[in-house]
């Protein structure tokens, strides 16, 4: 008996309320006119045509069930006009594909199929094989549907793709599949197209098929939806359905659901396409809801015919065409990790000839205080920790970036900072597992920074290549440190950045852009652009704003300006450059130390077996900023040198310039740089101390910047004069301070000129130290994006995190472990090695262990350290193994309170900031490493390893390999089964009492089961035996 609610008819869209309705015909349409265009694009500027190949075998009619391209066309028509196949080719043509049928007799042998997929799998002009199920029962409809590889499986019911759906919805980054099931898919197009709001609302699922309700339950829980998945066995179904903000039927049965089941509100997707018998016309088509009693009690609803059949069409036209795209390495359209919205970024986002890659920020989930989640970078504020404590109070318990990074003002002992260190990294998967961080589509974000000092500063976030960038020593790279790269920094921020699963950057690089071609004409088309965030930052330091930079055309400007930059031509002309000068497009200006952190992170993974082309962490996320933008400021680093006879140290200064030729060098007592007449080609330099102040004048500079001119004579009086120290400092408050002590010698530099930089690093090489800073303290970047730089699959996670451990004594295979707890005569962890066989095939009745100790972790000596005290010393340590946090050190002095060069969340905990003296030296910028160990001077223990030799262990009592080993408490340890001397099956057991009462092993019970002759049989013949 058919239910009363089948009984009505009145199921179009025009004769009910059209608010409530989900038209799926108008929503395919659309699909398919954006489906349409883009296939026109490819053809034009790829000539690629997406081709589809459909298989039919035996008679398919099932009826003309849907036209999306002609939504006026009436639902009613005859059962036997047309079929799927039909359909699917005629929707093709018309979106612009080529498409053909290959229909087969119900007889047709699986060979035969099994052949033409395999051909059509190598037809280069076909992208999409779809069959038409179901098949007769004479063919393994698995073995065929599998045997369309997943690059042009249409349908997403490969066990790749649907493998991959049900990681995260599809969206997992690496984990992406080829294509997505057709009809999961559409409903997700409905939902989103029709705009409702998944998040955190209640959907219930019913049916559990592997090819709609599985993977659609795993998409909606990827939208943050709670789910429930009903199916014929489940109990209270009414109950269920009562709870449901979003209800989708794919259960296959007409009338299943009553109106007066669902809840007052909700959103009703309907799947089902049943036939059911009709008085007037023979059979009409329902769904599995009861349309006209759920109308009433909905806010949206899709009919049956006109809903999801529509759209799961046009999702396969779509399919075939992202499958065409992949084809040729370009992106997807209308998939995203943020869902199905309407949603086209560029065709390609990777430009490796300009380092450039279009990145996939993730940025805060709506709702939360963005105020509060964006923090300074951790190195500024270092001498007023009040400045923190004021931002920690207002942060409280809110999700916050300040939870992701070390303030340097915190530093500490080295096991407080370990501490640190690990809660940092537990928050990140901390805010990764509870969806703090959402990820958005790829695309570059175009940011607006008012500061207090400036209106706006213009930037744009992307992803720089870190193969196409060097720190070494005298690098020629396309992206160059403006400024001396301190390798002995590195080791400590290295360790934290390797643990980290994010990236936080707070990066500014440089481009020299006079004409303002890549990042200002953004904004003369901000208004095309979804805005991300606008928002106040914290404690005054003005405004933030960032759109989505994301269509092909605004990438690709961007992408041809910066080509237009690089160019040889241009390089030359702009710089003067030789011919053996290679061209560099990107300097650096903010974060050096943090750049080269990753790209050394990415040296280490690459040397580990990282895949080289689609790591996360091959490329770093910065901000571009245009050196001539107006808010861009370069402020002076003054130098405070200490401890010095100001007379003698002037005349040492002018008698070092003019043994150089750099003269006449003169002394202007009483002159300041507000007074001197500017002349071309003259530096001057304003010093200050107790006793005078006035310009140093050099008439003969051979250098471009004054800064570079003042370290020629100061790096090697600082050498010679070891009671000397300096410090670097901005504006004139604390210079006037020091200087009102005796003994204390200022160095005033002018503001350096903005054409001057990137000309100095072209033909000098890169800056002396502190040379310019990039704004004051609250004109850096704030922390507020991030990106994912871990590992991406377990192959690579096994290759990032193992390394070669020490030898056994003894060649053994088929052996056995177990961990053996510390006791209190033997306060160590043990590994106890067990039998085996060895190189001649005998069996071993022989046992190793192998101790748990700590391992002392050593350190190079730098000149960093000359001078501490051994207390002070020995608080720093070198990067720990792999897995261990690092200990920062306590930073010295007043220059590592003042060290403007910034950290980011993944290497901030150093401390070793006063490089002065290795600076001065210039020390050869080779990277130490755990691999390259240097000269030892100081070691501590720096987290639990493995001892580095095996030890003799108690024999057994047989010999025996295969075998299985459990630990029966803390000190007994049971060995069962294996193979014995003569490769016989074991049933013996045998066990060890760690407890010291006996030094042998002791024989156990029999095993009464599992002694089959078979190898792998022993592990669960211990577990039993235990």
């Amino acid at each position: 008996m058919v239910a009363t609610g089948l009984q009505d008819r009145s199921r179009s869209p025009r004769k009910t309320d059209d608010a409530k309705i989900i038209d799926g015909r108008r929503i395919a349409a659309a699909l398919c006119d954006d489906v349409k265009a883009a296939t026109t694009e490819l053809q034009a500027k790829y000539g690629v045509t997406p081709g589809l190949a459909i298989i039919e075998v035996g008679n398919h009619s099932f009826g003309q069930l849907i036209d999306c391209l002609r939504p006026e066309k009436a639902d009613e028509q005859k059962i036997n006009l047309s079929n799927f196949a039909e359909l699917k080719a005629k929707m093709a043509e018309r979106c612009g594909m080529h498409a053909q049928i290959l229909r087969f007799s119900e007889t047709v042998q699986q060979s035969r199929l099994l052949k033409i997929i395999s051909d059509l799998m190598a037809d280069a002009s076909i992208h999409g094989i779809v069959v038409e199920l179901p098949l007769p029962q004479h063919l393994n409809e698995v073995e065929i549907l599998q045997a369309i590889g997943p690059a042009k499986d249409v349908d997403g019911l490969s066990f790749s793709n649907l493998g991959r759906v049900l990681a995260a919805g599809g969206y997992k980054f690496g984990a992406e599949p080829e294509s997505r099931p057709t009809v999961p898919m559409g409903v997700m197009e409905l939902l989103l197209r029709s705009h409702v709001d998944l998040h955190s609302k209640h959907a219930v699922v019913l049916g559990r098929s592997s090819t709609v309700g599985a993977p659609l339950a795993a998409l909606l829980t990827a939208h943050d939806c709670t789910v429930t998945t009903c199916h014929s066995q489940t109990a209270n179904l009414q109950e269920h359905i009562r709870q449901a903000d979003i209800l989708v039927s794919c259960a296959g049965r007409p009338g299943l659901v009553r109106g007066e089941w669902i809840k007052p509100g909700a959103v009703v997707i309907d799947v089902g396409m049943n036939v059911v018998p009709d008085a007037q016309r023979g059979q009409r088509i329902v769904g599995d809801v009861c349309f006209q009693e759920a109308l009433s009690k909905v806010s949206k609803i899709t009919p049956v015919p006109g809903g999801v059949g529509q759209i799961s069409f046009a999702i396969l036209m779509r399919n075939v065409l992202n499958l065409a795209r992949h084809s040729v390495s370009l992106t997807r359209l209308g998939i995203g990790p943020s869902g199905h919205e309407m949603f086209r970024c560029a065709d390609v986002l990777r430009f490796p000839d300009i380092g450039l890659k279009v990145p996939r920020v993730l940025l805060p989930r709506k709702g939360l205080d963005l105020t509060k989640w964006c923090v300074i970078a951790c190195d500024q504020y270092t001498s007023q920790p009040q400045y923190w404590k004021d931002v920690k109070g207002s942060v409280g318990d809110s999700p916050s970036t300040l939870n992701l990074i070390f303030p340097e003002v915190y530093l500490g002992d080295a096991k407080a900072n370990q501490q640190i260190i690990r809660g940092i990294r537990d928050k990140m998967h901390e805010y990764d597992r509870d969806r703090i961080l959402v990820p958005q589509h790829p695309g570059f974000v175009l940011i607006d920074r008012k500061t207090p000092h400036v209106a706006s500063r213009k930037g744009l976030l992307v992803a720089l290549d870190l193969d196409m960038y060097s720190f070494a020593k005298g690098s020629q790279s396309l992206i160059r440190p403006t400024e001396k790269t301190i390798p002995e920094r590195l080791p400590p921020r290295i360790a934290i950045r390797e643990q980290s699963p994010l990236e936080l950057p707070h990066i500014l690089v440089l481009i020299d852009d006079p004409k303002r071609t890549v990042i200002e004409p953004l904004f003369n088309r901000c208004g095309d652009f979804p805005k991300l965030y606008d928002f106040e930052l914290m404690k005054g330091s003005g405004l933030l704003k960032g759109f989505h930079v994301a269509q092909s055309d605004a990438v690709e400007g961007v992408v041809q300006a910066l080509r237009a930059l690089a160019s040889r031509e241009a390089f030359e002309e702009r710089y003067g450059a030789s011919k053996d000068q290679e061209v560099i497009l990107f300097p650096v200006g903010d974060g050096n130390h943090s750049l080269a952190t990753a790209k050394q992170c990415w040296e280490n993974l690459k040397r580990k077996g990282a895949d080289p082309e689609d790591h996360p962490a091959r490329h770093a996320l910065v901000e571009l900023v245009n050196i001539h933008d107006e808010g861009m400021t370069f402020e002076p680093i003054h130098r405070l040198v200490f401890n010095v006879d100001v007379e003698k140290a002037l005349v040492e200064f002018q008698q070092k310039l003019m043994d150089l030729g750099w003269g006449p060098v003169t002394i202007l007592k009483g002159a300041s740089l507000s007074t001197v007449s500017d002349k071309p080609g003259c530096h001057y330099i304003e010093f200050r101390s107790k006793q005078s102040s006035g310009v140093i004048a050099v008439h003969g500079a051979k250098l471009v910047l004054e800064v570079a001119t003042l370290t020629t004579w100061l790096d090697p009086f600082l050498a010679a004069n070891p009671k000397a120290s300096v410090d670097y400092v901005h504006g004139e408050e604390v210079i006037s301070e020091k200087t009102a002590e005796d003994g204390t010698l200022a160095f005033l530099l002018p503001i350096m000129d903005k054409n001057d930089l990137v000309k100095t690093v072209v033909r000098e090489g890169v800056l002396p130290r502190k040379t310019f800073s990039m704004g004051a303290a609250d004109e850096k970047r704030f922390y507020f994006e991030c990106q994912r730089i871990a590992v991406s699959s377990p192959r690579d996670l096994a290759r990032a995190w193992f390394e070669p451990g020490p030898s056994m004594m003894e060649w053994r295979a088929a052996c056995t472990a177990v961990t053996v707890p510390k006791k209190d005569d033997h306060p160590r962890d043990r590994v106890w090695i067990l039998g085996g066989v060895n190189e001649r095939s005998e069996r071993l009745r022989t046992t190793e262990w192998l101790d748990v100790v700590p391992l002392e972790r050593r350190m190079p000596r730098s000149q960093d350290f000359a001078g501490l005290a051994p207390a002070q010393e020995a608080t720093a340590v070198e990067a720990p193994p792999e897995g261990e946090p690092a200990e920062g050190e306590k930073q010295e002095g007043a220059e590592a309170s003042k060290d403007e060069d910034t950290g980011e969340a993944a290497d901030a905990a150093d401390g070793t900031d006063n490089a002065d003296a290795a600076d001065a030296d210039d020390p050869e910028e080779s990277l130490p490493t755990k691999e390259e160990p240097t000269e030892v001077s100081q070691t501590e223990a720096a987290g639990t390893s493995i001892n580095e030799t095996f030890q003799p262990g108690p024999p057994l009592t047989s010999a025996r390999s295969g075998l299985a080993a459990v630990r029966l408490s803390d000190t007994v340890v049971l060995v069962a089964g294996g193979v014995g001397a003569d490769g016989e099956a074991l049933d013996t057991t045998e066990f060890y009492d760690f407890d010291g009462r006996k030094e042998e092993m002791q024989e156990g019970p029999l095993l009464s089961w599992g002694c089959d002759r078979q190898f792998g049989f022993s592990y669960f013949a211990a577990s039993r035996a235990a």
